[in-house]
């Protein structure tokens, strides 16, 4: 009915997205060249190559580890800030605030604006709007959200911040932002014990290959101290790989740590309960919490 092939094994998405050639993004059946036109999500080989360069040295990790961390950290204090004051206002044990829209939303869109020029921004503008601030917010507001769920795993970040890189990559595992990804098939090939013809649209469904039980024991458990909590395909894989993914991990790490270390006694708020919500891409509507 779907009119498409679904792959939910983690070992057969992988083989999708590293083969480029006989899996492609370019395809005048892609939704998303349809909406955005042509850029380094809806091409491969040499096309997708020379757009990726123009963002391959803001976005190298080595600059981002040098130049961007501090201030990232700058502007994740300045929002806090603004949640304390706001707070100070309210009576006592009435302090409420919503972190997806009052942090992790703004801190997106402040950094993708700090590692890319002006111009560079607006000629990408369409994929730094999507690829740079909405999919960097959700994965912040899952992050919260999936922490906060779990007490055990809360009172862990709280004890131990060395633990938090774990708990930040459990969260993308366990409820990523983006759920799937599209491919087209350019010839006919061999999948799952199944023939896909040539121009088939493939979905390589992420969330299922993030809980498949053949990589992950136990999938559906929120549990940081995996061996392999890095394995997730949160960010995909191959040559579309997110460019962002570096700053967005700094996003996460400096916005979880530096939230937990001003407001320890930070919970969800139970009179406003929400979780991710959404087929393609998921997010809680709002992370409403209290302290």
């Amino acid at each position: 009915q779907l009119g498409m092939w679904l792959l939910t094994r983690r070992d057969d998405v992988l083989r999708v997205l590293a083969d480029w050639q006989r899996f492609t993004t370019d395809s005048p059946a892609s939704t998303i060249r349809d909406i955005f036109g042509s850029h380094m999500l809806t091409t491969d080989g040499d096309k997708q190559v020379e757009y990726k360069r123009r963002f391959i040295d803001p976005f190298r990790r080595g600059r981002l580890e040098q130049q961007l961390r501090t201030s990232v950290e700058d502007v994740v204090r300045r929002l806090l800030d603004r949640i304390e004051e706001r707070g100070a206002s309210a009576q006592a044990g009435d302090r409420a605030a919503d972190l997806r829209a009052q942090l992790a939303r703004p801190l997106s869109w402040r950094s993708i604006c700090n590692p890319l020029s002006e111009a560079e921004a607006v000629a990408n503008l369409l994929i730094v709007l999507f690829g740079g601030i909405e999919t960097t917010e959700s994965m912040i507001a899952n992050a919260f959200w999936a922490v906060l769920s779990h007490a055990d795993a809360f009172r862990t970040a709280a004890t131990d911040p060395a633990m938090l890189p774990a708990l930040i990559e459990e969260s993308m595992r366990w409820e990523p932002a983006v759920q799937s990804c599209t491919r087209f098939t350019t010839e006919t090939v061999e999948l799952g014990g199944a023939t896909i013809p040539a121009g088939e649209t493939v979905q390589c469904m992420l969330g299922a290959a993030n809980r498949d039980p053949a990589h992950f024991p136990d999938p559906d458990r929120f549990d940081p101290s995996r061996s392999n909590v890095r394995d997730h395909l949160a960010f995909g894989a191959g040559r579309h790989f997110c460019l962002g993914a570096s700053l967005a991990r700094i996003e996460a790490h400096q916005a979880l740590a530096q939230t937990f270390a001003r407001f320890p006694a930070v919970r969800l708020d139970p009179e406003r309960p929400t979780r991710p919500r959404g087929h393609e891409f998921r997010v809680p509507p709002a992370v409403w919490v209290r302290w």
